[in-house]
């Protein structure tokens, strides 16, 4: 009965379809995995893309994401700041989550907690290899475990192993840092996005797809397209802001929020959406009322037998009204790489512009512009007149942004000359920062300075601030930001003012004593550009020394300021203890541009970080599970997760042609050898049902092409 034809035609169709529906069941026999075009459809159908890693046999699966929550307390002079980092794994695996973000260039990380459900871990402070190791055998014995790290004084990890198939860990990170003041306004900036940092020094070619981690020791991380839609890792943030006085002004130049609070010297912030794609600097800014007498901030903390002492002090200076400026060399330093492309080369020349527009006859000037090669306005300076004005405004304006990031040429030209008897030298800088090279930049600076000023000017959305504010540190200059064009004339209004005013200059401490012991930090006080704010940290060996007096002196335009300080009054404050080891952290490791011993530095910056428990170059936070999770055969995917690119940035003028999928080896199995023993006898999930239903379908194909067969009767017909 199976031989005529129209039973045969009917069962070979039977048999098609058939070996059809196995073929796609054991295409999707493992959860929470894709085709490709599944992914697109995935995409199309929620309006929401995301990345997804490249699973092997042609399967893709969602990219795990990481939201974040920032509670944030302001006082005066000093933030604290609780973030909470949520990892949640939404595929059917075990998963190892490795996240680089970026934090205040200032921060004190003082203390982490692990949160899995109503279990809190708390972590500990170690030798970054010995809690490197902790974390490496914890994950390896199949334990929750957590590690924080620095990459960079601002840009940190945080490694989270063992997380299970849809399971969420939650990582919360304290950590205390210094406001920043400047001329009258108040601001606190919280950094969410690390840019892809461009990282070679040396010169000549460089590749700009930075999408690989490889590139930059782990700083730099696979990152979204926000042309395809790609909009990663939420964030959101509650305020507490208690400005000591009353305030002025409150206002965001990042992103738009709701205020509330009735009271005058206190206000609630948080954002006007209930979070935020983390694509630009949280940047927070207010003023208050003028106090009647000088403006200051002092506060103190006991640890043990031991007081330290956090001050901010505004000197009441006012700018001379007959100023006579010197004449001065102006090198303005433009960077047109490719992460300058967009609002952010925009921005530059319209500064530019305005600072070529406030020289006088009696000044000399050059414009010098860098990519992957550096070209100059004039191959030296020249005298302000029309026609060099308008040959340097010509090439600002024919600037395109593209290429790499070659600093270190254009840095040198602009050093090569000293300032000669009787004229200041002053170097703008202007640029985002997205180098991977600080180190051997700033060892240039410090080398090649002489008497030449430093100046730099942040741009965009993400600046690397950490690396600009020690730029103007090593040049003896001071920082500015521009995140908008509406901002450009007032910033740079007030850096010009800066340098032509004369600076408040051998500032120092006086004691009433000198027998007790005591540290400060900066030491020594660096001179201070007008509007900016003597800052410094100080630690007593003896509770009693706060009773004696201290005393803030300073020169300025040829005249004597002193301000007395009561320390004995200051008010108490948790955290200043972590400011004032922070900052001697931070003294310890400049010294290694000086040439100081590493393993001398090594030993004094463990010495503090171990003892007030910070997170440094040389410490980390390690937190483990006591209880295994991860069932032994189990592998562990690791993930470096995503980051979003800088919002303006161009895509392509960084990376080259757009991609959706991230396919960078950033993800990959890792298993003990005991685990790859079981591994030989126990098939992954899903591993036995998808084998099966590809040999059903196999043989459904064989049968058919035994069912038809050629026949005689066929033949005949």
């Amino acid at each position: 009965m199976f031989n005529t034809l129209p039973t045969k035609l009917i069962g070979l169709a039977f048999l098609v379809l058939w070996s059809m529906v196995m073929i796609q069941f054991s295409e999707a026999a493992e959860p929470g995995t894709f085709t490709k075009n599944e992914a697109y459809q995935k995409i199309e159908q929620t309006g929401k893309a995301q990345l997804f890693l490249d699973g092997g046999q042609n399967r893709f699966f969602a990219a795990e994401g990481i939201a974040a929550h920032a509670d944030v307390s302001i006082s005066g002079l000093m933030s604290e700041v609780t973030l909470y980092q949520i990892f949640h794994n939404t595929s059917n695996k075990w998963v190892e989550g490795f996240y680089v973000y970026p934090l205040p260039e200032n921060s004190a990380v003082d203390a982490m907690e692990m949160i899995i459900a109503d279990r809190v871990i708390k972590g500990e402070i170690k030798e970054k290899t010995e809690a490197k190791k902790i974390y490496e055998q914890a994950k390896s014995d199949g334990k929750a475990a957590s590690l924080i790290s620095s990459k960079r004084p601002n840009v940190f990890s945080t490694s989270v192993a063992n997380i299970g198939p849809n399971q969420r860990i939650v990582v919360k990170i304290g950590m205390k840092f210094r406001n920043r003041y400047d001329s009258g306004t108040w601001s606190f900036r919280m950094p969410l996005v690390v840019a892809p940092r461009y990282g070679n020094a040396e010169g000549g070619n460089q590749s700009l797809n930075l999408a690989s981690p490889e590139n930059d020791k782990g700083v730099n991380s696979p990152t979204a397209n926000p042309a395809k839609g790609l909009e990663l890792n939420p964030f959101s943030l509650s305020i507490d802001l208690d400005a000591g006085l009353p305030i002025s002004k409150v206002s965001s130049l990042s992103h738009q929020i709701n205020l509330s609070g009735e009271e005058p010297n206190f206000r609630q912030i948080e954002l006007s959406q209930d979070s935020t794609p983390a694509d630009r600097d949280f940047v927070l800014e207010w003023t208050t009322e003028e106090a009647a007498g000088p403006q200051l901030a002092v506060f103190k903390e006991k640890r043990g037998t031991q007081v330290h002492v956090s001050a901010l002090v505004v000197p009441p200076l006012e700018r001379p009204k007959n100023l006579t400026v010197l004449p001065r060399d102006l090198i303005i330093i433009l960077d047109t790489s490719g992460s300058m492309d967009g609002p952010s080369i925009e921005q530059a020349k319209q500064a530019l512009h305005f600072t070529l527009d406030r020289l006088t006859a009696q000044d000399r000037f050059n414009v010098i512009a860098f990519d992957s090669t550096t070209s100059a306005a004039f191959p030296v300076s020249q005298s302000v007149d029309e026609t060099s004005m308008a040959i340097a405004k010509n090439f600002v304006d024919i600037q395109v942004a593209d290429g790499g990031t070659e600093m270190m040429p254009a840095l040198g030209l602009a050093l090569a000359e000293q300032p000669t008897e009787g004229r200041m030298r002053q170097i703008v800088f202007i640029t985002d920062g997205a180098v991977g090279y600080e180190g051997q930049v700033l060892a240039k600076l410090s080398s090649q300075l002489g008497r030449n000023r430093v100046f730099t000017v942040g741009i965009g959305s993400a600046p690397n601030t950490h690396f600009m504010t020690k730029l103007a540190e090593f040049g003896r200059g001071t920082y500015s930001y521009i995140s908008d064009v509406n901002q450009v004339k007032t910033q740079m209004a007030t850096l010009m003012t800066k340098l032509e005013t004369p600076l408040l200059t051998d500032v120092k401490i006086t004691y009433s004593t000198g027998t007790v012991d005591r540290q400060l930090f900066p030491n020594p006080l660096p001179d201070l550009y007008f509007g900016e704010p003597v800052e410094f940290n100080l630690r007593f060996d003896s509770f009693e020394a706060l009773e004696d007096p201290i005393t803030l002196k300073g020169n300025f335009n040829g005249e004597t300021w002193a301000q007395p300080l009561d320390l004995a009054n200051a008010e108490d404050r948790a955290g200043v203890a972590a400011l004032w080891a922070r900052a001697k952290v931070e003294q310890l490791e400049a010294q290694r541009l000086s040439g100081k011993d590493p393993a001398v530095i090594r030993k004094a910056v463990l010495d503090v970080a171990l003892n007030y428990s910070l997170v440094t170059a040389y410490t980390s936070l390690v937190a483990v599970e006591q209880e295994r999770s991860r069932p032994a055969g189990e592998p562990i995917n690791f993930e470096h997760l995503a980051a979003n690119l800088p919002a303006g940035w161009s895509f392509e003028k960084v990376f080259g042609d757009p991609v959706l999928y991230d396919q960078s080896p950033t993800q990959h199995t890792e298993e003990t050898p005991e685990e790859a023993k079981a591994k030989k006898i126990a098939l992954p999930k899903g591993g036995l049902a998808t084998n099966i239903l590809i040999i059903l379908a196999l043989l459904s194909l064989l049968g058919s092409l035994w069912l038809f067969r050629p026949t005689d009767k066929l033949k005949a017909v």
